[in-house]
């Protein structure tokens, strides 16, 4: 059986004032928010990611998953307008996580 996570990509920022970027992303791991190493993340921009994630954790089967649709999130900075999508990938391609094993 497959493991997956929800990565969080950042598609758009319209105005930047935070050191987030157009490609920043992070990972959920079941309940886990992992970061790449040395990466930083806007917390305003996350917290508005946190309510729909805690609906992701939940099994609904695939003809009610949501997430295959790649939802877009929005900060809720209007200046800045962070706009981020959602993704499911298998856990075994966050390269981070393998790198170093033998």
């Amino acid at each position: 059986m497959t493991e997956y996570a929800v990565r969080v990509i950042v598609d758009r920022v319209d105005s930047p004032t935070s050191t987030t970027k157009v490609g920043d992303y992070f990972d959920v791991i079941g309940s886990t928010l992992v970061l790449p190493p040395g990466a930083t993340f806007d917390i305003y921009a996350m917290n508005a990611v946190f309510p729909v994630l805690a609906l992701r954790l939940g099994d609904f089967g695939e003809e009610n998953d949501w997430l295959s649709r790649k939802p877009y999130i929005c900060s809720p900075d209007p200046t800045e307008n962070i706009v981020m999508r959602l993704d499911r990938i298998p856990v075994s391609e966050i390269s981070y996580l393998h790198d170093g094993e033998a």
